[in-house]
């Protein structure tokens, strides 16, 4: 039972499209929520009958302090707060976040059958984004409706549009910053489906997410030896020729190079850079506002603004909106929650890069994607996280065959 029950709680770990109560309740339920408890009950069943006791590393013990002191931090924010009665409610929702997906994690880090459920649930994660995608084009152009009743739950298909004309497409997740991270935890766990989920993950237009998959190639790269691969001639030559060609066709023919230049013109805009691109000038002046706010004073700099309650400060550049944020974990972790919290959270992501497990490329993305975002809400990431420290370090060639 446990295996399978693995793949589907994996596959819908982030599906908060999916809400299975159908808007009756003020939050929506989503299948983390209602499977969680399933999973972890049945971890905990499978070890009783092996009779395979949890085994907590020194490791796993200075992770759970160090989250123990981020989450001390997240509520003594609680008593300065701005919004006493959305930290309290934003804070419960981080700690079930947290709490659900570190369990399963240390539940079967040690597990070899239930991380390969988790590299299967993974796929299929993949194959249910991709049917979404197609889904929320369809509600794009008005064939499907953006709500779509499913026995007594609603599946919502809108999407973040960009440029008036193409939809963000984030399959189970919303935002598409989140369907990012997200593919890219399907794509580093499952090398099967790993071109889908990367084209899936480069239609969110989510910048954050090209960054993070970068960071990730480029620590796989230097861990698993890939830079130092020999690539034979023959294929070199090939790849050299296909792009020759490719590129002496395209510049035969003007209207198709005017085509391409009108339907890349979108794409072009999303992932520049410069100064003038206003998201990424947005979020610049997000960071800074960051470090202004927490340090206003010596209370602000010790508990900061209260944790979600950032919206209230930031009203002059989120006029009206109750989820106005820094977009930067760090500056929110200072900001919202004071040094402590700051602290904490550099230590819980930098310190598992000098441990040798299959699982560090993931937090170098997790690292970069969290300049310019923040994943805490993700249950991937405290998963993923959480399996990058409790795991015990393993010889180069032993971490490369666990990622085979």
């Amino acid at each position: 039972m446990t295996p399978p029950l693995l793949v589907l709680w994996m596959a819908l770990v982030g599906a908060v499209r999916l809400d299975l109560a159908g808007g009756a309740l003020p939050v929506v339920l989503s299948p983390y929520l209602v499977l969680t408890p399933l999973v972890i009950g049945a971890l905990v069943t499978r070890r009783l009958m092996q009779a395979r006791p949890v085994r907590i590393e020194w490791s796993a013990l200075g992770y759970l302090a160090l989250v123990s002191l981020f989450f001390a931090a997240v509520g003594a924010s609680t008593f300065v707060s701005v919004d006493a009665d959305t930290t309290l409610a934003r804070g419960a929702l981080l700690l079930i976040q947290f709490g659900g997906a570190t369990a399963v994690a240390l539940l079967l880090h040690d597990d070899a059958p239930a991380i390969d459920a988790l590299r299967r649930g993974a796929m299929l994660g993949v194959a249910l984004f991709a049917a979404l995608d197609v889904m929320a084009v369809l509600a794009f152009l008005g064939v499907l409706p953006e709500a779509l009743p499913l026995l007594g739950a609603t599946l919502r298909l809108d999407s973040y549009g960009y440029a008036g004309i193409i939809p963000r497409l984030s399959g189970a997740a919303i935002d598409p910053n989140n369907a990012a991270l997200l593919l890219l935890v399907y794509a580093y766990l499952a090398p099967r489906t790993r071109t889908l989920a990367v084209i899936l993950l480069l239609v969110t237009l989510s910048r954050s997410g090209a960054l993070a998959a970068l960071a990730v190639v480029a620590m796989s790269a230097w861990q698993f030896g890939v830079a130092h691969r020999r690539i034979s001639a023959a294929r070199t030559l090939l790849v050299v020729l296909l792009a020759v060609g490719a590129l002496g066709a395209a510049v035969r023919s003007s209207t198709l190079l005017e085509n391409a230049g009108r339907m890349a013109a979108p794409f072009a805009e999303r992932i520049g850079l410069g100064e003038d691109e206003g998201s990424g000038s947005d979020h610049q002046a997000l960071i800074v506002r960051a470090a202004d706010e927490g340090s206003r004073s010596l209370t602000r700099a010790a508990l900061g603004v209260g944790w979600g309650a950032a919206y209230v400060v930031l009203q002059d550049m989120f006029p009206g909106n109750r989820y106005g944020n820094f977009h930067s974990l760090y500056g929110t972790a200072f900001a919202e929650a004071g040094s402590v919290a700051f602290v904490a959270i550099l230590l819980l992501l930098f310190l598992p890069m000098r441990r040798m497990t299959p699982w560090r490329p993931a937090v170098a993305g997790f690292i970069v994607f969290n300049l310019f975002y923040q994943s805490t809400t993700e249950p991937v990431f405290w998963l993923l996280l959480a399996l990058a420290w409790v795991v015990r370090e393993q010889v180069s060639g032993d971490v490369r065959e666990a990622m085979a």
